[in-house]
């Protein structure tokens, strides 16, 4: 891997779509970002990480995912050890759910023995398979790890999108319900891709096949906010980027981010982020 300014090129190796590291350095890593998603558990001794505004203290055995494009430092300590993997999403991005997971996952997702034992259980125990197999010198290694990897992501996927869904569409039928969430996935995912162009609702309503007024209801129902809150959210993610890896000007920034005022782009980034983009381009560059 390699930074350039606040961006993490990962560079995978042997073509897989996932790299294991054994990290046992005692070294800090400042404000960065980077397009693969992240796994660390610490194995001997805590790791502390700073994303979104707050600081979290991990422990032995927890694990802590950093969904891509979150920009986030690490601290380590003297001595100890874990396990980080980087995972190129185009690895999953075939799946229907996986834009549904990765919404579920922002801006991280913290998982402890103690508040999800018997997902915690399944997940650790999956990790360290996968890292054996990574680093053995057995036949068809990768092949294994990559499958493992796979099974990780089932299973999380499962614990959560049931968790999320089933307080989803709670007085739609069972047999409505699946519809709905895939139509929700697919949302989810043109937001996702497409906010810098400013959807509107009618837009979004339309790819549907609700009424305004109704995908209104069931989009709030689905994420826990406003469809307009949601694509403001992601073209802000979308402006962090720009300001942390660009040297282009502000008003350039919130132009292609969708933004037709800079007043408005100023005060809904203050909002956010707690401060002006000015004061976070200064503070995530190099």
């Amino acid at each position: 891997m390699y930074l350039n300014s606040t961006e993490e090129n990962v560079v995978y190796k042997n073509n897989l779509y996932f790299r294991i590291m054994k990290n046992t350095v005692s070294v800090d890593y400042p404000s960065h970002w980077h397009t693969a998603l992240e796994l660390i558990m610490p194995v001997e001794n805590t790791y502390t990480a700073q994303v979104a505004g707050q600081t979290i203290c991990l422990s032995p055995g927890d694990i802590f995912l950093i969904a891509s494009g979150e920009l986030h430092s690490l601290t380590a300590p003297a001595n100890g050890s874990r396990i980080i993997l980087q995972i190129d999403c185009s690895m999953l991005a075939g799946f229907e759910e996986f834009p549904a997971l990765l919404y579920h996952l922002k801006p991280y997702l913290w998982i402890t023995a103690q508040r999800m034992p018997d997902l915690h259980q399944k997940l650790s125990s999956l990790l360290y398979s996968i890292t054996e197999e990574y680093f053995s010198p057995a036949l068809l290694r990768e092949a294994s790890a990559y499958s493992s990897l796979l099974r990780f992501f089932i299973i999380l996927g499962r614990e959560l999108l049931y968790q999320k869904d089933s307080n989803s569409f709670s007085e739609i039928s069972s047999k409505k319900r699946q519809e709905y969430m895939e139509k929700f996935y697919d949302i989810i995912a043109y937001i996702n891709d497409h906010c810098a162009e400013n959807p509107d609702v009618e837009e979004l309503a339309a790819i549907t096949g609700f009424s305004v007024s109704h995908f209104s209801r069931l989009f709030r129902q689905f994420t826990g906010m406003s469809w307009y809150s949601y694509l403001t959210r992601q073209k802000i993610i979308y402006v962090e980027r720009l300001l942390a890896s660009t040297s282009l000007p502000i008003t350039e920034i919130a132009m292609k981010a969708g933004f037709n005022s800079l007043a408005t782009f100023n005060r809904i980034f203050k909002a956010e982020k707690h401060c002006t983009p000015s004061q976070y381009k200064n503070k995530y560059r190099f």
